[in-house]
């Protein structure tokens, strides 16, 4: 079909407005994403050390991204508990030779009588962790990526709300 001067087709605004939307609804899941770590650090500020003794520490490999698992073990108010959280950002990372070095710190520590400090909240004994600091490098990328996220966003909105503005005025 051809335009005249100064239409626009209405699919292509359609199109935009459907994209932009998207990009609205998940931009609070990805800020959600990047920071629930920060909240849950510095909640974990009241939490409480104890020993702990690994049962279990591998790396897993997922197309060149890595991830820590880790099984240990800890006793609060005479009752064991069995935990696997590592870090509060449980992601996927490309630092290969961080997780191999900290796979085996953790693995020294499968003998009660080496045991690791570990971190337990004392409202629900039930949850604990390894490293309740903030993993920077983690962070900063998400950080990163939800600029963009948001950038990108900022942009697709602008553009649908000029075109409603203008409004199409030819039918596809």
């Amino acid at each position: 079909m051809v335009e005249k001067d100064g239409t626009r087709p209405i699919g292509g605004t359609i199109v935009l407005w459907i994209v932009a939307t998207g990009f609205c609804v998940i931009a609070p899941f990805i800020t959600y994403s990047v920071l629930k770590p920060v909240g849950l650090t510095i909640a974990a500020q009241n939490w409480e050390a104890r020993p702990a003794v690994i049962l279990s520490s591998q790396v897993q490999n997922r197309n060149r991204q890595y991830r820590l698992r880790t099984e240990y073990s800890y006793v609060w108010d005479n009752e064991t508990h069995v935990s696997r959280r590592t870090f509060f950002d449980e992601t996927l990372g490309v630092r290969k030779s961080y997780y191999h070095q900290l796979n085996r710190q953790l693995s020294r520590h499968m003998s009660r009588n080496e045991p690791l400090s570990v971190w337990i909240n004392p409202k629900s004994p039930s949850k604990a962790v390894i490293y309740r600091h903030i993993r920077w490098d983690k962070l900063g990328a998400g950080i990163l990526f939800l600029s963009l996220w948001a950038l990108i966003t900022f942009i697709l909105v602008r553009s649908a709300l000029a075109e409603l503005n203008h409004g199409p005025s030819s039918e596809d």
